[in-house]
């Protein structure tokens, strides 16, 4: 059941590891445009596939790096919300079951009106 495996204790290990990490790094990014380009230019092929687990990876490297971290404690520009282990789980499992939710027919329980 899908359930059981996306409550594991390793998820909730990782969301940990990845809060610790943007709370003790800075708030934006300092990267030139040339940096980005050169890193996508040596990680990127599309000639040739790439293994997943190496994709992952590398896009969560440059998302912990180049993006403006609005979890960080001291980001004050928008209030987005913060990241929660729900809000993981959630996205996760809409992501695995990719709901399509423009009918009754394809599904009827998101169209419910109480």
């Amino acid at each position: 059941m899908i359930r059981n495996r996306l409550v594991a204790p390793e998820l909730s290990e990782a969301i940990a590891d990845i809060r610790s990490r943007i709370a003790d790094g800075p708030i934006l990014p300092n990267v030139s445009v040339q940096e980005i380009r050169s890193h996508l230019r040596s990680i990127y092929d599309f000639r040739k596939p790439m293994p997943l687990n190496e994709v992952i990876a590398d896009v969560e490297t440059m998302l912990s790096n180049w993006q403006v971290q609005v979890t960080h404690p001291r980001y004050l520009g928008l209030f987005n919300p913060s990241v929660t282990d729900a809000s993981v789980i959630a996205d996760t499992i809409t992501a695995a079951y990719n709901p399509q939710l423009a009918t009754w027919r394809t599904s009827p329980a998101a169209l419910m009106k109480s």
